[in-house]
């Protein structure tokens, strides 16, 4: 191949990078488009949503409050005092018809709760798969923020003095691995983890000299 011959061959493989950079370019500003703004099936979600249905029923009409605690694990009151912690960090602008934050709270609830799929969530909420995902990663993470200061707070001075000085466990032991909760039977899954960690806690070798006393005079040891 002699020197012009080498420079028509770059050119043309300039030339056709241009046009993978060009089709590139303009597939990315092409946008798919949508059949319905809103699916005729989520239009009727004031009429047919589970939020203004069925949970709705279940405090005002049935009153049916082991019911309801099946769909969120937690009671009506319960409900309320975690709505005022995060109810103000999930609140959306209404004018563009977002959900209310107690919709968003009870639908992340039910989604935890339950062995179902965002889909399912979707279609019994009436509202966007999308939507549904957006939702519950935003809520899921107000929890974590919100909830660690309370249930995982940075010990404070006193709260070191506190703090027992006794025998630590051994982690060399026969307590099995926890592992990975899956979807399937998640609940029952969860049940046996929790069996698991509470008889270790409570046999020769995973328990501490001073529990016991602590636990059943209610205070530390000294």
């Amino acid at each position: 191949m002699n020197r012009v011959q080498k420079i028509a061959a770059y050119c043309e493989l300039i030339l056709a990078s241009v046009a993978v950079c060009v089709i590139n370019y303009r597939s990315r500003r092409i946008r798919r488009n949508r059949r319905y703004k809103v699916r005729p099936m989520n239009r009727q979600r004031r009429n047919e949503g589970q939020y203004y249905t069925l949970v709705k029923k279940m405090l005002t009409v049935e009153v049916d409050y082991e019911q309801y605690f099946k769909y969120t694990r937690m009671t009506p009151n319960m409900f309320r005092y975690l709505l005022e912690l995060v109810g103000p960090k999930l609140q959306k602008d209404k004018r563009g018809g977002s959900l209310s934050p107690d919709h968003r709270l009870l639908m992340t609830l039910h989604y935890l709760a339950e062995e179902c799929s965002m889909q399912e969530i979707a279609r019994g909420f009436r509202v966007g798969k999308t939507t549904i995902h957006v939702i519950i990663t935003e809520t899921t993470q107000v929890l974590w923020d919100i909830l660690m200061r309370i249930v995982l707070p940075i010990p404070s001075s006193e709260a070191w003095k506190d703090i027992v000085k006794g025998t630590w466990r051994e982690v060399s032991c026969n307590l099995r691995s926890v592992g990975r909760l899956g979807a399937n039977n998640a609940t029952r899954g969860a049940i046996e983890a929790r069996n698991n960690l509470a008889n270790y806690f409570v046999s020769n070798e995973g328990s501490v000299p001073w529990q016991w006393d602590y636990i059943l005079k209610g205070s530390l040891p000294e």
